[in-house]
């Protein structure tokens, strides 16, 4: 059972706890979503964790907009029904801590919540002791693109394997879009592949500024890219991806005294509509892609 209040502008969250008994067989984690050292999990064991950029904090986060001692996690034992809760509460934090986009000043911890410190997204999970090792190597495996800043293409893979499984488990919804520059062969034909370069590394920062909090985006390869909207339905898919087109299409890029106009194409699919795995997903999405292509570039279709 949920109760929700509300005090100057916070929300306060009081949820259902989580027994010792389960406890015993599973773990309370945090798991870095989006930001530095993505996929990086920390157990959260019986004592008051702080979150924070100082060298003295319990959960260290390489982010310039968390405070030095942003929140504190606080373990709750409650006797009488012999169960624990998961407190976080904000320290008074420069940039304040937002639980599924709620700015909260204390709020208790339910499976898969989505915290926001800083520009930094952690997800609090229960997990056992095989999920907790599987998040453990994923993390090592986790790289980045060295010129967009995104992901490669095989860890955006490793990092969606769980969250596909949980989204069957939960029956949620999600999106995949498929990105491929329009002419960029002619770009790094005419203008030389330090202009090639330069025109992907600003995409990819287009791309982190447009795509929302949640969303994880990768380099597929070449002038292709990749984007998991999580709990998010075509339509909704549509509407960010044609933000981050219109970006595209209005950005002057400028190089050695030269300006480009590029333009993007995009196809969507939708799980468990057009697929129930990644592999499906990427080649309904990429037909999409392919037919946008065809019908004249720069537009976004949707799988059907």
């Amino acid at each position: 059972m949920v109760s929700k209040t509300t005090h100057e502008g916070d929300t306060t969250i009081v949820a259902s706890a989580t027994s010792v008994n389960e406890l015993k067989k599973h773990f309370a984690n945090l798991i870095i979503m989006k930001g530095n050292d993505l996929g990086k999990s920390f157990k959260i064991k019986r004592k008051n964790l702080i979150i924070g950029r100082t060298s003295s904090a319990d959960i260290i986060l390489k982010d310039k907009q968390i405070s030095r001692s942003h929140a504190e996690i606080r373990p709750i034992y409650v006797p009488r029904e012999q169960k624990t809760v998961y407190k976080i509460v904000d320290l008074n934090s420069t940039n304040h801590v937002y639980v599924n986009r709620n700015k909260i000043s204390e709020h208790i911890l339910n499976n898969d919540d989505k915290i926001k410190v800083g520009d930094t997204i952690l997800k609090f999970s229960i997990q056992d002791e095989i999920e907790a090792k599987y998040h453990s190597d994923i993390q090592k495996k986790i790289k980045h693109d060295n010129l967009t800043a995104l992901l490669t293409y095989d860890s955006f893979k490793s990092a969606l394997v769980w969250e596909i499984d949980n989204a069957k488990k939960q029956k949620k919804i999600f999106s995949i879009i498929m990105m491929d520059l329009d002419n960029f062969k002619k770009v790094n034909d005419v203008h030389g592949h330090s202009m090639g370069s330069y025109v992907l590394t600003e995409v990819g920062s287009l791309i982190q500024k447009t795509f929302r909090q949640f969303d994880i985006s990768a380099r597929y390869g070449g002038e292709e890219f990749i984007t998991y909207l999580p709990e998010t339905p075509q339509n909704g898919a549509k509407i960010v991806a044609e933000r981050l087109r219109e970006a595209i299409e209005k950005n002057v890029f400028s190089y050695n005294n030269v300006d480009l106009h590029i333009t993007i194409s995009m196809g969507i699919s939708e799980f468990p509509r057009n697929g129930e795995k990644l592999n499906k997903l990427v080649d309904a999405a990429d037909e999409m892609l392919y037919k946008a292509k065809k019908d004249g570039k720069n537009r976004v279709y949707l799988a059907v």
